[in-house]
């Protein structure tokens, strides 16, 4: 766990520097405090679903988010026969999935009910609990 968090901290700059036009509209800060608790919250997910590593789930997720093509596809408004380079861009970018993340997460109310909005798995709660943990920790870090 600390070598995932040392390196999505390394990451950190480069998801900052791509989020931080998207803060989210639940962090309630100052502006450049929600862009980087929009960054380390992309972050966290990343530890919970691939530790960081290009990856495919059992039941066709893919990538650092772990985000199913079809998903990406409703979420981003592409077409059915855009299915192949959607599943090639979430195996290589972490900007294609980290642009669906922000808009999937966008439909939440509050970090937890957001983070249980993404996860389309059977125990939403716990994901979101682990996944709120690792933010914690790497806000911890942070500052």
């Amino acid at each position: 766990m600390q070598f995932v968090i040392n390196y999505l901290l390394l990451m950190a700059e480069e998801v900052f520097s791509y989020s931080a036009s998207m803060p989210l509209h639940f962090f309630k800060d100052e502006p450049w405090i929600a862009k980087r608790k929009t960054a380390v919250l992309l972050m966290a997910i990343m530890a919970t679903e691939s530790h960081g590593r290009f990856v495919k789930g059992e039941h066709g997720e893919r990538g650092v988010y772990q985000i199913k093509p079809e998903t990406f596809m409703l979420a981003m408004g592409y077409k059915k026969e855009d299915l192949p380079d959607i599943e090639k861009a979430l195996m290589t970018s972490h900007y294609a999935a980290m642009k669906c993340a922000i808009k999937l997460l966008k439909r939440g109310s509050s970090p937890y009910d957001a983070l249980k909005r993404y996860n389309a798995g059977p125990d939403k709660s716990a994901y979101a609990l682990r996944v709120m943990r690792i933010f914690q920790k790497i806000m911890s870090r942070a500052y």
